[in-house]
């Protein structure tokens, strides 16, 4: 293995473990996504098909979907390795503008937020949806303020058909779409859903949710967060990039 990594991981999920690691040749920092043990040729299958998703949603987002810089599945055990973001995840800095007893400014919120639905549509483009968009998943480079979605550890193809779509729960409570919860058939507005959600928190301090929105402020931003997070897919905007096209009518400083 070409990689020296910290035991201790940064963040342990359902399938992976995750390692700030040094490529050993290149000495650049990275991350370093091992697949939990014990796993089985099923599990190393939905790796491999994980590491495809990203990667063919790389071609269609651009720089808002991170980087795969090397991967092996037969490694004991199977690892990718992708770029490291030294500023964190959007998760830490909403955390760290609440400690504060602060809350994002308008034009700031409305900017990440348009950052993460161009991004989205470009993973759709795939022909993909990603279906666990949350604050977690959203890293950010403080550079040039740049949102950058990772994990599509429970993505699929839009392809598949209706009947065989999942029938069980996949996503995270309080950001996952209603559909999701209810199990029923996803397509890519449910990844709508959790913007709106990442939206109102951003504003508010408060998760949002179909059936709880506690923002007070400009009602055009409020029938944005509506249309995100509305109960039903056919509510919502019909695509990621039609609520950008709002956002940019809104006529607010995003920067």
């Amino acid at each position: 293995m070409n990689y020296s990594y910290d035991p201790n991981p940064l963040a342990v999920g359902g399938e992976k473990s995750v390692h700030k690691a040094v490529c050993v040749e290149t000495r650049l920092d990275v991350v370093v996504k091992f697949l939990k043990r014990p796993y089985t040729q099923e599990d190393v299958m939905r790796f491999r098909h994980e590491i495809q998703r990203l990667r063919n949603a790389k071609m269609t987002a651009g720089a808002g979907v991170s980087t795969i810089l090397d991967f092996n599945l037969d490694y004991d055990p199977p690892f990718y390795v992708e770029e490291y973001f030294p500023d964190g995840s959007l998760a830490q800095k909403m955390a760290a503008i609440f400690r504060q007893g602060s809350r994002f400014q308008e034009g700031a919120a409305l900017g990440y937020c348009r950052q993460i639905l161009n991004a989205l549509q470009g993973i759709h483009n795939s022909n993909q949806i990603h279906r666990d968009i949350k604050p977690q998943n959203i890293m950010f480079r403080a550079a040039d303020k740049q949102m950058i979605i990772t994990d599509m550890g429970i993505g699929r193809t839009l392809a598949r058909p209706t009947p065989l779509q999942t029938r069980a729960f996949v996503g995270t409570r309080g950001y996952a779409a209603p559909e999701q919860e209810n199990a029923s058939a996803t397509d890519h507005r449910t990844d709508l859903y959790p913007v709106g959600v990442i939206l109102h928190e951003m504003l508010t301090g408060e998760r949002g949710a179909w059936n709880y929105n506690v923002y007070t402020g400009n009602p055009r931003v409020a029938r944005l967060i509506t249309g995100l997070m509305a109960f039903l897919p056919n509510q919502r905007y019909s695509t990621a990039y039609e609520a950008v096209l709002y956002i940019d009518r809104l006529g607010l400083s995003t920067r």
